[in-house]
Protein backbone atom coordinates (compact mmCIF):
# COMPACT_ATOMS: atom_id res chain seq x y z
CA UNK A 1 0.00 0.00 0.00
CA UNK A 2 1.19 3.52 -0.89
CA UNK A 3 4.25 2.06 -2.59
CA UNK A 4 5.38 0.56 0.70
CA UNK A 5 8.72 -1.20 1.02
CA UNK A 6 9.04 -3.49 4.06
CA UNK A 7 5.91 -1.92 5.49
CA UNK A 8 7.19 1.68 5.17
CA UNK A 9 5.45 4.13 2.87
CA UNK A 10 7.65 5.44 0.08
CA UNK A 11 7.40 9.17 -0.66
CA UNK A 12 6.44 9.66 -4.30
CA UNK A 13 6.71 13.46 -4.30
CA UNK A 14 9.80 13.51 -6.55
CA UNK A 15 8.28 11.01 -8.96
CA UNK A 16 5.14 13.11 -9.37
CA UNK A 17 7.21 16.24 -9.91
CA UNK A 18 9.34 14.51 -12.51
CA UNK A 19 6.26 13.39 -14.42
CA UNK A 20 4.76 16.89 -14.23
CA UNK A 21 8.00 18.65 -15.28
CA UNK A 22 7.87 20.68 -12.09
CA UNK A 23 11.34 22.20 -12.41
CA UNK A 24 11.16 23.30 -16.05
CA UNK A 25 10.36 26.85 -17.15
CA UNK A 26 6.91 27.34 -18.58
CA UNK A 27 6.93 26.92 -22.35
CA UNK A 28 9.66 24.27 -22.37
CA UNK A 29 7.11 21.43 -22.39
CA UNK A 30 3.82 20.85 -24.13
CA UNK A 31 0.52 20.49 -22.37
CA UNK A 32 0.47 17.07 -20.78
CA UNK A 33 -1.93 14.69 -19.06
CA UNK A 34 -0.63 12.50 -16.25
CA UNK A 35 -2.66 9.45 -15.20
CA UNK A 36 -1.95 7.68 -11.92
CA UNK A 37 -3.96 4.62 -12.98
CA UNK A 38 -5.94 4.22 -9.77
CA UNK A 39 -2.88 3.14 -7.76
CA UNK A 40 -1.94 4.11 -4.19
CA UNK A 41 0.81 6.58 -3.36
CA UNK A 42 2.26 8.57 -0.49
CA UNK A 43 3.15 12.25 -0.85
CA UNK A 44 4.98 14.04 1.94
CA UNK A 45 6.05 17.21 0.11
CA UNK A 46 4.70 19.61 -2.51
CA UNK A 47 3.71 18.41 -5.97
CA UNK A 48 3.54 21.16 -8.59
CA UNK A 49 0.84 20.78 -11.25
CA UNK A 50 1.65 23.20 -14.04
CA UNK A 51 -0.53 25.46 -16.14
CA UNK A 52 -2.17 23.55 -18.98
CA UNK A 53 -1.73 20.19 -17.26
CA UNK A 54 -4.32 17.60 -16.28
CA UNK A 55 -3.61 15.30 -13.35
CA UNK A 56 -6.15 12.48 -13.57
CA UNK A 57 -6.01 10.10 -10.61
CA UNK A 58 -8.41 7.54 -12.06
CA UNK A 59 -9.48 6.91 -8.45
CA UNK A 60 -6.01 6.83 -6.91
CA UNK A 61 -5.81 6.92 -3.12
CA UNK A 62 -3.01 9.22 -2.02
CA UNK A 63 -1.87 9.38 1.59
CA UNK A 64 -0.55 12.88 2.25
CA UNK A 65 1.86 13.71 5.05
CA UNK A 66 1.17 16.72 7.25
CA UNK A 67 2.77 18.99 4.64
CA UNK A 68 1.67 17.04 1.56
CA UNK A 69 0.11 19.31 -1.06
CA UNK A 70 -0.72 19.66 -4.74
CA UNK A 71 0.14 23.25 -5.65
CA UNK A 72 -1.47 24.40 -8.85
CA UNK A 73 0.10 26.62 -11.51
CA UNK A 74 3.59 26.91 -10.04
CA UNK A 75 6.95 25.34 -10.75
CA UNK A 76 9.13 23.79 -8.08
CA UNK A 77 11.01 27.02 -7.23
CA UNK A 78 7.54 28.43 -6.39
CA UNK A 79 7.48 30.75 -9.42
CA UNK A 80 3.94 31.08 -10.75
CA UNK A 81 3.28 30.04 -14.33
CA UNK A 82 2.05 32.99 -16.34
CA UNK A 83 -0.93 32.72 -18.69
CA UNK A 84 -1.64 29.43 -20.36
CA UNK A 85 -4.55 27.02 -20.14
CA UNK A 86 -6.12 26.23 -16.75
CA UNK A 87 -4.82 23.50 -14.45
CA UNK A 88 -7.07 20.49 -13.84
CA UNK A 89 -6.86 17.96 -11.01
CA UNK A 90 -9.47 15.23 -10.87
CA UNK A 91 -10.54 11.76 -9.73
CA UNK A 92 -8.41 11.50 -6.59
CA UNK A 93 -8.81 10.49 -2.96
CA UNK A 94 -6.52 12.67 -0.85
CA UNK A 95 -6.11 11.52 2.74
CA UNK A 96 -4.46 14.00 5.10
CA UNK A 97 -2.19 16.78 3.91
CA UNK A 98 -1.65 20.42 4.70
CA UNK A 99 -3.67 22.36 2.10
CA UNK A 100 -3.94 19.14 0.04
CA UNK A 101 -4.92 21.28 -2.96
CA UNK A 102 -3.35 24.74 -2.96
CA UNK A 103 -4.79 26.99 -5.68
CA UNK A 104 -4.01 30.69 -5.75
CA UNK A 105 -3.83 31.32 -9.48
CA UNK A 106 -6.03 32.43 -12.35
CA UNK A 107 -7.85 29.53 -13.98
CA UNK A 108 -8.18 26.04 -12.49
CA UNK A 109 -10.54 23.08 -12.17
CA UNK A 110 -10.82 20.70 -9.21
CA UNK A 111 -13.23 17.88 -10.02
CA UNK A 112 -14.29 14.69 -8.24
CA UNK A 113 -11.73 14.84 -5.45
CA UNK A 114 -12.34 13.27 -2.05
CA UNK A 115 -10.62 15.24 0.72
CA UNK A 116 -10.29 13.40 4.03
CA UNK A 117 -8.88 14.53 7.38
CA UNK A 118 -6.40 17.18 6.24
CA UNK A 119 -4.46 19.07 8.90
CA UNK A 120 -5.43 22.31 7.14
CA UNK A 121 -8.06 22.53 4.45
CA UNK A 122 -7.86 22.96 0.70
CA UNK A 123 -6.90 26.53 -0.30
CA UNK A 124 -9.28 27.47 -3.10
CA UNK A 125 -8.24 31.00 -3.98
CA UNK A 126 -7.18 33.08 -6.97
CA UNK A 127 -9.60 33.81 -9.80
CA UNK A 128 -11.74 31.81 -12.23
CA UNK A 129 -11.64 28.57 -10.25
CA UNK A 130 -14.26 25.84 -10.61
CA UNK A 131 -14.59 23.22 -7.85
CA UNK A 132 -17.21 20.56 -8.55
CA UNK A 133 -18.43 17.14 -7.43
CA UNK A 134 -16.04 16.93 -4.49
CA UNK A 135 -16.39 15.52 -0.97
CA UNK A 136 -14.78 17.25 2.02
CA UNK A 137 -14.71 14.99 5.07
CA UNK A 138 -13.44 15.63 8.60
CA UNK A 139 -10.83 18.06 9.81
CA UNK A 140 -10.65 21.51 11.36
CA UNK A 141 -11.32 23.84 8.43
CA UNK A 142 -12.25 21.76 5.38
CA UNK A 143 -11.82 24.49 2.77
CA UNK A 144 -10.58 28.07 2.71
CA UNK A 145 -12.24 29.99 -0.13
CA UNK A 146 -11.29 33.47 -1.30
CA UNK A 147 -10.52 35.36 -4.49
CA UNK A 148 -12.81 36.32 -7.37
CA UNK A 149 -15.14 34.44 -9.69
CA UNK A 150 -14.91 31.15 -7.80
CA UNK A 151 -17.60 28.53 -8.45
CA UNK A 152 -18.06 25.78 -5.86
CA UNK A 153 -20.85 23.39 -6.82
CA UNK A 154 -22.34 19.92 -6.32
CA UNK A 155 -20.12 19.09 -3.37
CA UNK A 156 -20.66 17.45 0.02
CA UNK A 157 -19.21 18.61 3.33
CA UNK A 158 -19.30 16.17 6.23
CA UNK A 159 -18.42 16.76 9.91
CA UNK A 160 -15.38 18.91 10.66
CA UNK A 161 -15.29 22.12 12.69
CA UNK A 162 -15.64 24.90 10.12
CA UNK A 163 -16.55 23.45 6.75
CA UNK A 164 -15.95 26.53 4.59
CA UNK A 165 -14.14 29.67 5.69
CA UNK A 166 -14.79 32.53 3.27
CA UNK A 167 -12.70 35.69 3.49
CA UNK A 168 -12.02 38.18 0.75
CA UNK A 169 -14.32 36.32 -1.64
CA UNK A 170 -15.98 38.31 -4.44
CA UNK A 171 -18.31 37.70 -7.38
CA UNK A 172 -18.61 33.99 -6.57
CA UNK A 173 -21.24 31.26 -6.26
CA UNK A 174 -21.62 28.29 -3.91
CA UNK A 175 -24.42 26.10 -5.27
CA UNK A 176 -26.12 22.74 -4.78
CA UNK A 177 -23.90 21.68 -1.89
CA UNK A 178 -24.79 19.67 1.22
CA UNK A 179 -23.39 20.63 4.61
CA UNK A 180 -23.69 17.91 7.27
CA UNK A 181 -22.89 18.04 11.00
CA UNK A 182 -20.38 20.87 11.35
CA UNK A 183 -19.34 21.26 14.98
CA UNK A 184 -18.69 25.04 14.76
CA UNK A 185 -20.10 26.39 11.46
CA UNK A 186 -20.88 25.24 7.94
CA UNK A 187 -19.94 28.59 6.39
CA UNK A 188 -17.90 31.08 8.40
CA UNK A 189 -17.71 34.56 6.91
CA UNK A 190 -14.62 36.34 8.20
CA UNK A 191 -13.52 39.76 7.12
CA UNK A 192 -11.90 43.07 7.79
CA UNK A 193 -10.90 46.08 5.72
CA UNK A 194 -8.37 44.05 3.74
CA UNK A 195 -10.48 40.95 3.11
CA UNK A 196 -13.89 42.19 2.05
CA UNK A 197 -16.35 39.56 0.84
CA UNK A 198 -18.85 40.93 -1.68
CA UNK A 199 -21.41 39.69 -4.22
CA UNK A 200 -21.32 36.07 -3.06
CA UNK A 201 -24.37 33.87 -3.63
CA UNK A 202 -25.09 30.63 -1.76
CA UNK A 203 -27.94 28.91 -3.57
CA UNK A 204 -29.77 25.58 -3.51
CA UNK A 205 -27.80 24.25 -0.54
CA UNK A 206 -28.85 21.92 2.29
CA UNK A 207 -27.66 22.46 5.86
CA UNK A 208 -28.32 19.58 8.27
CA UNK A 209 -27.46 18.65 11.83
CA UNK A 210 -28.72 16.47 14.66
CA UNK A 211 -28.44 18.85 17.62
CA UNK A 212 -25.00 17.72 18.72
CA UNK A 213 -22.12 20.08 19.63
CA UNK A 214 -24.45 22.36 21.57
CA UNK A 215 -21.53 24.07 23.33
CA UNK A 216 -19.50 24.84 20.17
CA UNK A 217 -21.99 25.36 17.34
CA UNK A 218 -22.27 28.96 16.13
CA UNK A 219 -24.79 28.55 13.34
CA UNK A 220 -24.82 27.09 9.86
CA UNK A 221 -23.79 30.53 8.65
CA UNK A 222 -21.62 32.45 11.13
CA UNK A 223 -20.70 36.03 10.31
CA UNK A 224 -17.84 37.21 12.48
CA UNK A 225 -15.06 39.79 12.60
CA UNK A 226 -16.60 41.87 9.82
CA UNK A 227 -15.56 45.33 10.96
CA UNK A 228 -17.26 48.67 10.63
CA UNK A 229 -14.99 49.58 7.72
CA UNK A 230 -15.89 46.50 5.67
CA UNK A 231 -18.65 46.63 3.09
CA UNK A 232 -19.83 43.39 1.55
CA UNK A 233 -22.80 41.30 0.56
CA UNK A 234 -23.69 37.62 0.94
CA UNK A 235 -26.97 36.22 -0.40
CA UNK A 236 -28.62 32.94 0.64
CA UNK A 237 -31.18 31.77 -1.90
CA UNK A 238 -33.39 28.67 -1.85
CA UNK A 239 -31.47 27.03 1.00
CA UNK A 240 -32.83 24.57 3.60
CA UNK A 241 -31.64 24.80 7.22
CA UNK A 242 -32.56 21.77 9.33
CA UNK A 243 -32.43 20.81 13.02
CA UNK A 244 -29.50 22.85 14.29
CA UNK A 245 -28.45 23.66 17.83
CA UNK A 246 -29.51 27.24 18.44
CA UNK A 247 -29.86 29.77 15.60
CA UNK A 248 -29.25 28.69 12.03
CA UNK A 249 -27.63 32.03 11.19
CA UNK A 250 -25.54 34.01 13.66
CA UNK A 251 -24.15 37.49 13.09
CA UNK A 252 -21.39 38.76 15.37
CA UNK A 253 -20.13 41.73 13.43
CA UNK A 254 -20.54 45.42 12.82
CA UNK A 255 -20.46 47.48 9.66
CA UNK A 256 -22.26 47.93 6.40
CA UNK A 257 -22.26 44.35 5.17
CA UNK A 258 -25.51 42.91 3.84
CA UNK A 259 -26.91 39.42 4.40
CA UNK A 260 -29.79 38.64 2.03
CA UNK A 261 -32.21 35.74 2.59
CA UNK A 262 -34.59 34.68 -0.20
CA UNK A 263 -36.88 31.60 -0.33
CA UNK A 264 -35.06 29.80 2.50
CA UNK A 265 -36.61 27.21 4.85
CA UNK A 266 -35.85 26.89 8.56
CA UNK A 267 -37.04 23.59 10.09
CA UNK A 268 -36.16 22.46 13.60
CA UNK A 269 -37.67 18.97 13.31
CA UNK A 270 -35.30 16.05 13.59
CA UNK A 271 -35.13 13.81 10.54
CA UNK A 272 -34.44 10.49 12.30
CA UNK A 273 -35.80 9.15 15.57
CA UNK A 274 -32.24 8.58 16.81
CA UNK A 275 -31.38 12.27 16.45
CA UNK A 276 -31.73 14.86 19.16
CA UNK A 277 -34.54 17.31 18.60
CA UNK A 278 -33.63 20.94 17.91
CA UNK A 279 -34.32 23.34 20.75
Amino acid sequence: MYGAVNGTAVDSTDNFNAALKASLPQGSFTKRTVHTSGLEYAIFGTVYVRKGQLLDGSGSHIFMGSTGSFKLGHRSDDVEDTGGAPVTISNLWLEGGGNPVDAEISGYFVNNVFFSASSSGARLKGTDGVISDCVFDAGSTLALVSGRNITLTNSNFYTGSTQINISGLKDSVISNCVFNYASVAAIRWDGDTDTITDNVVVTGCEFMKNEQHTSTFNGFVWVRNVTSAANGELSLNNCNFRNCSGPAIKVQATGNHVLNLTDCTFNGDKTLSLYNQST
